[in-house]
């Protein structure tokens, strides 16, 4: 290993002690914030396709309570009125506690390694666009899962969603995994995708330049 990479080691070590020392106290303040962003509409999204309202969300401690009714009436076979308001929570950091992590690694490695400012920029950006976007996909399956959970315990509710198809064992165990581990190789699959993008940029330019002018 020549010098060189040893002082870029060294340097990707020391940054990400210092953005991870920067982003944890920063996102220990905005973390509540954010969840609610990712949950509300993704909880909208999910109950969307169970023909569910969501009525109102706040915190509590840890968790963020969610309730919601069904959107159409739901009436008996007896013709009594089975409308149901029913609460589901989600733990906070169940999704996004490593996000401190990802973010200070992604930084480290992108200002590493990275050849240019505006590839700098570039990965930066796409990096943060995935993490975003695995964040709200994560929560919609993570919905759905908390959805047809209630319902298990819930005849009224299950008796409003007979109507539409439930693959119950699969929801469950998705979100199960996804809540239970996607989290944890979150900042590994981030690093991984911004390299892969600087890897395949450098090849690129490899390519034209190797390539001669017409």
């Amino acid at each position: 290993m020549t010098n060189m990479n040893l002082r870029k080691i060294a340097k990707l070590f020391g940054l990400f002690l210092l953005f991870y020392a920067i982003t944890l106290p920063l996102w220990l303040g905005v973390k509540t914030t954010y969840q609610q962003i990712v949950t509300v509409p993704m909880f909208k999204a999910a109950g969307w396709l169970y023909d569910i309202r969501l009525l109102e969300a706040h915190t509590e401690v840890e968790n963020i309570i969610m309730t919601a009714t069904n959107r159409y009436p739901s009436i008996g076979f007896d013709g009594k009125d089975r409308s149901v308001v029913f609460d589901t929570s989600l733990d906070i950091d169940a999704i996004t506690f490593n996000l401190p992590m990802t973010l200070a690694l992604l930084l480290s490695i992108v200002l590493t390694y990275a050849s240019s400012v505006q590839q700098k920029k570039d990965q930066i950006f796409n990096g943060m666009a995935l993490l975003i976007g695995l964040h709200f996909l994560t929560m919609f399956v993570v919905s759905l899962s908390l959805i047809v959970s209630t319902a298990l315990g819930n005849k009224d509710l299950m008796f409003y969603l007979q109507h539409a198809y439930l693959p119950q064992e699969l929801l469950i165990n998705l979100g199960s995994l996804l809540s239970g581990y996607a989290a944890r190789f979150e900042p590994f699959l981030i690093a991984l995708f911004v390299w892969w993008r600087m890897q395949s940029n450098d090849d690129e330019k490899e390519e034209k330049q190797k390539s001669p002018e017409l």
